[in-house]
């Protein structure tokens, strides 16, 4: 894998922590790593938003996006969601940048029903 240049930035109701390339470079295996070892548990937080630098945003209940949710560690230095058995490939996100702990679903940009 190339040198990391990605930033993922992980804001719990306020509390923001930036993990800079390096880091999540030196928790991944593979060039992958689960969402839980960079998003925390929450016991306010129902849901996590997900959100690309360029604004496509998938907000994704909580419980699912630790237990099913990959960070995968692009060649280019970008990151990408990948939810395994998600419950539609809309929750997948290219060039994420953010990570944004919520109570309740924020609105996505995609439809509810997108063709596949």
């Amino acid at each position: 894998m190339g040198e990391m240049t990605g930033k993922l930035t992980v804001d719990t109701f306020g509390e923001r922590r930036e993990w800079t390339a390096d880091e999540l470079a030196s928790l991944a295996c593979g060039g992958r790593l689960r969402v839980s070892e960079v998003v925390a548990d929450h016991p306010r937080a129902t849901h996590a938003t997900f959100s690309s630098r360029d604004g496509y945003r998938a907000s994704i209940p909580l419980g699912v996006a630790r237990r099913q949710g990959v960070l995968f560690l692009q060649a280019d230095g970008s990151i990408r969601l990948r939810v395994e058995d998600g419950a539609t490939l809309c929750w997948n996100v290219k060039d994420l940048g953010e990570v944004r702990l919520t109570v309740g679903a924020e609105p996505d940009s995609v439809p509810e029903n997108p063709v596949h």
